[in-house]
């Protein structure tokens, strides 16, 4: 498995179609987790503080 590079887990699938693309950034894979997570987040419907930061540090860490 390989690091996921949104919630830094070793989570993602060897299998690069199991896993979500980010919809931020150019192809960008995650973890399916992250997408949902990063889904709810983008539509202002997540109110898990954890979450939103983890959205605002990957988005600082691929410098958007």
């Amino acid at each position: 498995m390989k690091i996921c590079p949104r919630c830094h887990r070793q989570c993602l699938n060897d299998e690069e179609v199991m896993n979500s693309i980010s919809h931020i950034g150019k192809n960008i894979i995650i973890c399916n987790e992250c997408g949902k997570q990063q889904g709810l987040v983008g539509m202002n419907y997540c109110v898990d503080i954890v979450e939103i930061e983890m959205e605002k540090r990957f988005k600082m860490e691929l410098g958007l």
